[in-house]
């Protein structure tokens, strides 16, 4: 059933929304992803970014926790989600040099507070350590895979990542 289905790669910045039958995949280092599940409707939205928030004369995108995650509520709220039926992710935010790597420890705690901001209840984290993952974001149930890497490769962003 699954096998015809073709799952969105997201990249960095980005943030898609798949209904009850879709994957999304990604992966991240010291980037962060989110993915909400509305239990109710049966879709998955997930966001990807790198910083939590511009630098002063940086223009806002979606490489930013600060407009990336309220980009995937309003996406979601378009989609005729309800905020009680939203369940969050937390993923990635690794330091993957032998040093902490404060940006990614930023982007953990820019993650947990706009999500507790908008009473978005957060299920499960897997944040920090020293790996990269790849993630991959089912629909159908709301389950999230997470293979922990050591090195992330630019193979790894193919769009047949297994």
């Amino acid at each position: 059933m699954f096998s015809d289905i073709v799952p969105y790669t997201l990249r960095p910045g980005q943030v898609h929304l798949v209904k009850e039958t879709g994957f999304i995949r990604t992966v991240v280092g010291s980037a962060v992803s989110i993915c909400i599940w509305d239990e109710e409707l049966r879709y998955a939205c997930m966001c990807h970014f790198v910083f939590p928030m511009p630098a002063p004369g940086d223009s806002p995108s979606g490489l930013y926790a600060t407009e990336s995650i309220p980009t995937m509520l309003k996406t979601l709220s378009s989609a005729g989600s309800k905020r009680r039926s939203l369940t969050a992710h937390i993923l990635g935010g690794a330091s993957q040099t032998p040093v902490p790597d404060p940006t990614a420890e930023q982007n953990i705690e820019a993650a947990r507070f706009i999500l507790r901001q908008n009473r978005i209840p957060v299920i499960c984290e897997d944040v920090g350590g020293r790996v990269g993952r790849k993630i991959v974001f089912n629909a159908e149930n709301g389950n999230v895979a997470v293979v922990k890497v050591r090195k992330l490769r630019d193979g790894d962003w193919a769009d047949d990542i297994d």
